[in-house]
């Protein structure tokens, strides 16, 4: 029996993808082998009896070697191409089995029969034998790529390539091309990418040059006049832009103007915006290969990486207007964009180098500080495309000035932002390089007693773009596209929890200690629940970083705040926020309250802190010997335990609160409007003929709205109960499992130990529990432990309302 649909669904593809990768680098070690296998030829001096017996040695050993990648190369190829058939195989007979679902039909997987629906159906058999064939199809051209990579495997196996007797890197060639010109190679791979992209680093490092060079001078060209065929390069970039010497070469040829002005071309191209998204990412990915080994000062590049006077002109270009080519209206108008609005796309993919990221956020941000101080906003404005004519903008339905969307690697439409701000891209090149993150916010020369300026700016002061369009006959006539603020708060979040050091703490550190300046400075003092000091964007992330380092929150808000390191080599306990003075740890509790308004982020920080509870309480309980001596290892805990959820819960509770609130507003306000329309209309009548209807519109309109209008309080008493219930209840179970779990043996009830589980006792288990609570001196205590953690709770919320509510 052949191939079956059952096998092949059970198959992953995507496996072979990464066995490719593999071969790929094994391939790159022997080749990289071929210098040492020449430096290792014996001497033509060395004559004695034993030379004739190591030349044959190395000459066999070269051979092998060469046999060897001539084998890694063919697999390589054979599995790359096997995974794009099987996927693709796979994938058509999915569709052909979906339809056939859709259809009613029913299909044995193992002999792949397909069956018309039962009974009375308007499926033809014409229908039901597409079905068949479309499966045939996709088994047929699985195995025959099946079959293939057999074959493949078994010629590997069985040693039956020849490597030549040149190189290791000409070995690594199919054999029809080992005897190419360099002219040659470099033309193949710009016909043949589907081929040549899986051994280009067999090529010769000056035929990877040359290419390079190709690649730039057809990207100048595009850069200056298009292109018909986008896609094309696309494939060209795709398949070489990840060598770092192919890349190099191209941005070298091009030079970082045309290499911008190429970004530029993108946004009017005439193409498909998933060609424009392909192109960006394929150019993003270019840049970081050629990039990354580049020194910031000094550096006269290599085969490998661009010099950093080419850095240097890149930044230039970067402040700089330019003209964004395709887009000029009929009257000659230009449509305008910073150098730096069209690296962002590009700083969004690619695995940019630390050195590289070092270099183009200090000059884009020292770039925005200089401007922001000049002109009061940022050098980002939202771009348009350039109009003309007369009442351009005063005809109905006519959308003055239309936003472009410049960034399409994340895709298009009103709920993205447009890719106006640069910032973004260069967050998103932050989160990919933790440590370039941290030096990008916590530099290495930044001055400690000022604090981390970048994050302060970044987090609480900088105005993040918005983009907007205008239809005149739409009802939401101006709509707001989304800020990028969020990549900001994935760069922070990396920056302090991937490979987290000593920078990542001050980091942490500045967000608690910024933010609760922000909200305490002066002209912005009022109550809490109506301030929104933290963007809703950056919630969720910010609550993923004071969860992991939970540990510092709990000292913050323990016994001893200005605790020294806990824990020698782990620094999630070494944060220490600004709980000096009269604040006494306000600046945790007002950022632990401002996350939780994000439903996400109350549920990150509340188990983060349970969590860490947990692990002390049971640390301190291991070996307990009385229940005395229990309550000084519970009741701190317990105590700090109950602080962090009671400031979690009045910062939810603000929050469902004001929703419930500006839910109630907007609803009301339109059923005035209603009303108001309502009682207008009635006002026109003719009150002879509608008796009392003065009486009507001037008496009865507000009794009509005030029936009408919608008040959720009860609703929010309800959610914030069941919220305050719940954390009262969590801080009192910790208490009793970890209590439970280290008692003594002789402690327990009877029939009972630590592995009872309490939320599952049997009636009489559940007796004897509740007599164990009253008449026992351990049992006695972990109710009076519990109490008291769950009254813990209520008072840190108590406590975190009194001091941010009316700052």
């Amino acid at each position: 029996m052949g191939l079956t649909a059952k096998t092949l669904l059970s198959w992953t593809p995507a496996d072979l993808a990464g066995l490719g990768d593999t071969l790929v680098t094994k391939r790159k070690t022997l080749i990289d082998l071929n210098d040492e296998i020449l430096a290792a030829e014996p001497p033509e001096t060395w004559s004695d009896e034993a030379a004739t017996a190591a030349r044959t040695n190395h000459s066999d050993l070269s051979t092998r070697l060469a046999d060897m990648v001539a084998e890694v190369s063919q697999v390589t190829t054979e599995v790359d191409e096997a995974e794009i058939s099987l996927t693709k195989a796979k994938a058509d007979l999915e569709s052909a089995l979906g339809t056939a679902r859709s259809r009613g039909m029913t299909v044995n997987l193992t002999t792949g029969t397909v069956n018309p629906p039962e009974g009375d159906t308007d499926v033809t058999q014409g229908e039901v034998d597409e079905i068949a064939a479309l499966i045939s199809d996709a088994l047929t051209d699985a195995d025959n790529a099946d079959t293939a990579l057999s074959a493949v495997l078994t010629r590997a196996h069985n040693s039956s390539y020849d490597g030549g007797d040149g190189s290791l890197a000409d070995a690594a060639l199919p054999a029809h091309m080992r005897d190419m010109t360099d002219a040659e190679l470099v033309q193949y791979a710009l016909d043949h990418p589907d081929q040549v992209d899986n051994f280009i680093s067999a090529y010769p490092e000056r035929v990877r040059q040359d290419l390079g060079d190709k690649l730039g001078e057809m990207g100048t060209d595009i850069a200056d006049n298009g292109s018909d065929d986008y896609p094309a390069y696309v494939d060209l970039l795709e398949a070489y832009g990840d060598d770092e010497v192919v890349a190099t070469s191209q941005l070298e040829t091009m030079g970082p103007e045309n290499f911008i002005d190429l970004s530029g071309r993108i946004i009017g191209a005439d193409t498909d915006d998933s060609t424009k998204s392909d192109l960006q990412k394929a150019l993003g990915n270019v840049l970081a290969n050629g990039t990354r080994g580049t020194a910031a000062t000094d550096d006269t590049g290599s085969p490998s990486h661009v010099s950093s006077d080419w850095i240097d002109a890149l930044l230039e270009r970067g402040e700089e207007r330019i003209p964004i080519p395709g887009m000029d209206s009929d009257g000659g108008k230009h449509t305008y964009i910073r150098g730096y609005q069209l690296l962002g796309p590009l700083l969004g993919t690619g695995d940019h180098g630390e050195g590289f990221l070092d270099r183009v956020g200090d000059g884009m941000y020292e770039f925005e500080r200089e401007w922001v101080k000049e002109h009061g906003n940022t050098p980002w404005g939202q771009v348009t495309q350039a109009i003309d004519g007369p009442g351009a903008g005063t005809r109905a339905g006519y959308i003055p000035n239309p936003p472009l969307d410049i960034d399409f690697t994340d895709g298009s439409g009103t709920d993205k932002p447009l890719g106006h701000d640069p910032m973004a891209g260069l967050m998103e090149a932050l989160t990919r390089n933790p440590e370039a993150a941290r030096e990008f916010f916590a530099p290495s020369d930044h001055d400690d007693s000022n604090g981390l300026e970048r994050v302060d700016y970044l987090l609480t002061d900088r105005d993040w773009p918005q983009g907007f369009a205008v239809d005149m006959e739409a009802d939401d006539y101006r709509h707001e596209f989304p800020s990028s603020m969020s990549t900001l708060g994935d760069a922070l979040e990396a920056a302090t929890t991937v490979d987290a050091n000593d920078r990542s703490v001050l980091i942490v550190e500045s967000i608690v200690d910024e933010t609760y300046t922000d909200f305490t400075s002066e002209g912005k003092q009022g109550k809490f629940s109506e301030e929104n000091t933290l963007d809703p964007s950056v919630r969720e992330q910010l609550s993923r970083v004071l969860g992991r380092y939970m540990p510092s929150v709990h000292t913050a808000l323990g016994s001893d705040p200005s605790a020294g390191d806990l824990t020698p080599g782990y620094v999630f306990d070494d944060a220490r926020f600004n709980t000096g003075g009269e604040d006494g740890g306000n600046a945790t509790r007002f950022v632990l309250a401002e996350l939780a308004k994000d439903a996400e982020g109350r549920e990150i920080l509340r188990g983060m802190s349970n969590a860490t509870a947990l692990d002390a309480l049971n640390g301190r309980l291991h070996g307990v010997d009385t229940p005395g001596s229990a309550e000084t290892d519970i009741d701190p805990v317990a105590r700090v335990n109950g602080e962090v959820l009671g400031s979690i819960d009045f910062g939810a509770s603000t929050e469902i609160a004001q929703d419930n609130l500006s839910k109630d507003e907007a609803y009301n306000a339109r059923i005035d409007g209603y009303v108001d329309l309502g009682t207008a209309v009635l006002g026109e009548l003719d009150p002879g003929k509608v008796p009392l209807t003065g009486y009507l519109t001037d008496q009865v309109a507000e009794a009509i709205k005030e029936g009408l209008h919608q008040d959720s309080t009860g609703e929010t008493n309800l959610l914030t109960s069941r919220l305050f219930e719940g954390s009262h209840e969590a801080n009192a179970h910790l208490v009793r499992d970890a209590y439970w779990h280290n008692m003594p043996a002789e402690a327990y009830p009877e029939g009972m130990g630590p592995k009872t589980n309490l939320d599952d006792l049997t009636p009489e288990q559940q007796r004897k529990y509740s007599e164990w609570l009253t008449t026992s001196d351990w049992g006695q205590r972990l109710d009076t432990e519990m109490g008291r953690a769950g009254d813990s709770t209520d008072d840190g919320r108590e406590r975190a309302k009194s001091r941010l509510e009316n700052y």
